[in-house]
């Protein structure tokens, strides 16, 4: 075991012994005394006896083993790592509620509220004539991207237009296509 050699000489002559009046106290050799205070090296009985002259436990006297802050150093790492999925978590798996205005011409098709889920899409249908697919995430500088894929007579083979928009909170993005015009509104 390593014991902190500086330590222990100094507590030796905070006390004024020599080496010697140290290792008669302690029980041990004049050799081990002087190998410890040069080298630190000590067995767990000399570690012991030394630690009850100077009144002290064993492992105030010892110096970790860099093996022993293995677990400290592990246990530092998942924190961090922990800490920084809870910090990019929040901005990638937020629910954002889109207000989505449809207009044909002067015509108002629909006013309606979507919750878009993380990961998921929102549907909204005009009759037969339009479907509308809406995928929102937050990105990292709290703005808003929000793809749309339009499909026309409500067929899903053939996407007319798949625009994207990236705008603030409570700020309106525009789409035209056709005759229609779409305006999204995160909240």
């Amino acid at each position: 075991m390593k014991l902190n050699q500086k330590l222990m000489k100094r507590l030796r002559q905070e006390r004024v012994w020599t080496q010697d009046q140290l290792a008669e106290i302690a029980g041990l050799s004049k050799r081990t005394i002087q190998r410890i205070e040069k080298h630190g090296h000590a067995s767990l009985e000399s570690a012991r006896s030394l630690a009850a002259v100077f009144e002290l436990s064993t492992n105030q006297l010892t110096v970790p083993s860099p093996a022993s802050r293995l677990p400290l150093v592990l246990s530092l790492l998942l924190i961090l790592v922990v800490f920084g999925l809870i910090l990019a978590t929040p901005v990638a798996a937020e629910q954002v509620m889109l207000n989505v205005v449809l207009k044909q011409r002067d015509l108002a098709l629909a006013d309606v509220h979507l919750l878009n889920d993380p990961g998921a899409a929102s549907e909204l249908r005009i009759d037969d004539h339009l479907k509308l697919i809406f995928k929102a995430v937050k990105t990292p500088s709290s703005q808003y991207r929000i793809k749309v894929l339009i499909y026309q007579d409500n067929d899903d083979q053939t996407v007319l237009a798949a625009p994207e928009i990236i705008t603030d909170r409570q700020q309106s993005g525009e789409i035209h296509f056709a005759d229609y015009v779409l305006q999204i509104t995160p909240d």
